[in-house]
């Protein structure tokens, strides 16, 4: 028996998803929370195999709430429930989100697939929790405007997210598109989320479905040295070299019929 968390601040949603998955009552027992806050309680409290969230929602929204998950249950599986329209950047790179996404809209039978499936990847251990890359991938769909405090260890930097453009990056010494790499190549981050910009600083021009594609690149070309064709020179083969390292995961790029994007067409980003 696995126990879901709904999360969402209309008891009319809250009660079609839950009705999707109380059809079957052997397979599933449901949980349900109004807000980040009682959320983050339940979490505590009680044992959860998945969560399905929303992200707009009032006292603690779904973004903090996400936060919390990633400092304090790192592998715990997570679905969102958005009315936002797909973010047109994955698809046009190949890029598949780290974190479903499901239209509130969607048939219970889809609805319950989904969830299955999610418990399964879990269970193979094909993806993780919400990553970092994943989290920047949801402020990106959702066309968000916060700064994300990120720690690891003793180091310490930030990033500016700009309705749902990476904006800006700083870290000790260095800042913007480097400042950014190296952020996501720290292993085990810890995030604090403000929800203004203090500032207005734009030391990143790329834009951000690029820039996450050009990330994770330069990870595969770490791992795959010997096949790249077009290896990454100077701050993409530091960039990639850390990464590495760090073993991050989260997005992928696959070919528009389905399978894996050639080296060379994986590397043909903009610098």
């Amino acid at each position: 028996m696995k126990t879901i968390l709904v999360v969402d601040d209309d008891k009319y949603v809250r009660a079609r998803v839950k009705g999707a998955l109380e059809t079957q009552r052997n397979e599933f027992t449901v949980l349900e929370a109004s807000h980040g806050e009682e959320a983050v309680q339940l979490v505590e409290e009680r044992h959860v195999d998945l969560v399905i969230t929303d992200l707009w929602m009032p006292v603690m929204d779904g973004f903090r709430f996400l936060v919390h998950l990633m400092n304090q249950h790192p592998l715990l599986p997570v679905v969102v429930l958005s009315n936002h329209e797909p973010w047109d950047g994955l698809r046009g790179l190949g890029m598949a989100p780290q974190v479903p996404c499901l239209p509130k809209t969607i048939s219970p039978q889809a609805f319950l697939f989904q969830a299955r499936e999610r418990l399964h990847e879990c269970a193979r251990e094909q993806r993780a929790g919400v990553t970092l890359f994943g989290f920047l991938q949801l402020l990106a769909r959702e066309r968000r405007t916060c700064m994300v405090e990120v720690g690891s260890g003793s180091r310490a930097g930030t990033i500016h997210v700009l309705a749902g453009e990476l904006v800006h990056a700083k870290i000790a010494g260095r800042e913007g598109e480097r400042a950014l790499l190296e952020i996501l190549a720290w292993q085990e981050p810890r995030l604090h989320i403000v929800p203004a910009l203090p500032e207005l600083k734009l030391t990143i021009s790329t834009r951000v479905d690029w820039l996450l594609a050009k990330v994770l690149t330069a990870r595969e070309a770490a791992a795959e040295p010997a096949s790249s064709s077009l290896p990454p020179s100077g701050d993409d083969a530091e960039a990639a070299r850390r990464l590495h390292e760090s073993g991050t995961h989260g997005i992928y790029l696959s070919a528009p019929g389905g399978g894996r994007a050639s080296t060379k067409a994986r590397w043909a980003l903009p610098q």
